[in-house]
């Protein structure tokens, strides 16, 4: 095995080389945080940031952000400009996990808008379910109680998306 990896050195540090360039991406995604969920909120509800969601359309019909648009990331580069024209207002790119939306991220602020961000996490549900993200929209007036019942969430009210489909005709 010495022998092998001896005699061959120049076939095991191209084997290195190529196993740390297909990790690279991911390496530099952990170190850049993206926006947090209260973050998000204050900028949608200061800034008036443009939401787009980057995931295929059936992942976006299954729960999204209010207000969201659906820009799937094939196709991205080439629809963002037609879609968004105010360069200038914040941006913020959403995925499933925040990985999609990192990269959606580089093709926004190569395209020239200013102020690219990325929800860090994605739409996933411990984001969902921040606590401080509920607390600005309660102040906001945004999220909604049952009276003496559990908290529910009124179907267009969550900026977060959906926790769970709403019954008008059942609490929660």
């Amino acid at each position: 095995m010495v022998s092998f990896l001896i005699d061959n050195w120049m076939l095991v540090l191209v084997a290195v080389i190529s196993g740390l360039a297909l990790f690279l991406p991911t390496f530099q995604a952990m170190g850049k945080a993206g926006l947090s969920p209260t973050q998000a909120v204050l900028m949608i509800n200061r800034e008036r940031a443009h939401i787009v969601d980057v995931r295929s359309s059936e992942e976006f019909s299954t729960g999204h952000l209010i207000g969201a648009k659906n820009i799937a990331m094939d196709v991205l580069e080439s629809s963002l400009g037609k879609a968004i024209n105010d360069k200038k207002r914040p941006l913020i790119l959403v995925c499933a996990s925040g990985v999609r939306s990192q990269r959606a991220q580089k093709i926004a602020t190569k395209l020239g808008f200013e102020q690219a961000h990325s929800l860090s996490g994605g739409f996933s549900a411990s984001y969902l379910q921040s606590n401080a993200a509920r607390k600005a929209l309660r102040r906001k007036g945004r999220l909604h109680h049952g009276a003496g019942h559990r908290t529910w969430l009124a179907q267009n009210q969550w900026p977060f998306g959906q926790l769970h489909k709403a019954d008008p005709r059942t609490r929660h």
